[in-house]
């Protein structure tokens, strides 16, 4: 006779608890070691985006970083889900969970960011990190994360800083976007841009935004990174 175990008022098998526990907003939010995106102040960089432009993002940043992405109006925040959540498991690659009414302008560059920045903060990657991490040090950027995730460690807050700013500036360039070339174009406006968000005088986030935009090249992700 099977063991079953009872959730919520209802009785499971072992595996079939497992995968319920995966999927609980509750569990998640308590125990998962998810990335997720908080509005932070709710400023310009947190209008709400219409579902076919984020779709189109979607599949653009798909060409270079594979990602699954699931709606789902029961997420407290878009999430990129640990690599130990079945369905990560079951999909064989990350996996992004959006909230659909909870879709910003910033919101799928910096979901896909982070799948970025874990390839990236290796080897030779993590120099360039650093480099980008330093420029944003003792800005206003700095001090409006720390409040919005003051429950993160050291590394993941620095990780969250660089990532905030990518996908700020990334949704700014998304907007100037037409095509490659028009795209290429806005290097110069861009820092600028990064001049007056962030007082920035180098150009090592904006690096990084260009190359996580760059989808001519498929960056291969290892599951367990993330």
């Amino acid at each position: 006779m099977s063991c079953t175990f009872n959730f919520k008022g209802k009785e499971y098998t072992e595996d079939a608890l497992l995968k319920v526990l995966a999927r609980d907003p509750d569990i998640i939010k308590e125990y998962g070691n998810f990335q997720a995106e908080k509005t932070l102040g709710l400023g310009e960089d947190y209008i709400s985006e219409e579902i076919e432009i984020f779709n189109a993002k979607v599949k653009y940043l798909q060409k270079k970083l594979n990602a699954e992405v699931i709606l789902d109006d029961s997420a407290e925040y878009s999430m990129l889900l640990p690599s130990n959540d079945q369905r990560v498991i079951d999909a064989g690659r990350p996996v992004i969970v959006i909230n659909p009414n909870k879709i910003f302008k910033t919101t799928a560059i910096h979901e896909f960011g982070h799948i970025f920045l874990e390839i990236l903060t290796t080897g030779d990657g993590k120099k360039r990190f650093q480099k980008a991490l330093q420029t944003l040090r003792g800005t206003a950027l700095e001090a409006e994360v720390k409040a919005a995730y003051p429950e993160l460690s050291d590394e993941m807050f620095d990780k969250e800083l660089v990532n905030t700013a990518m996908g700020r500036i990334g949704s700014e360039i998304w907007d100037k976007k037409e095509n490659e070339t028009v795209f290429k174009q806005y290097m110069t406006w861009f820092y600028n841009k990064i001049k007056s968000m962030f007082g920035i005088e180098k150009n090592a986030v904006e690096a990084l935004a260009l190359e996580l935009l760059d989808n001519t090249s498929e960056m291969k992700v290892e599951l367990s990174r993330i």
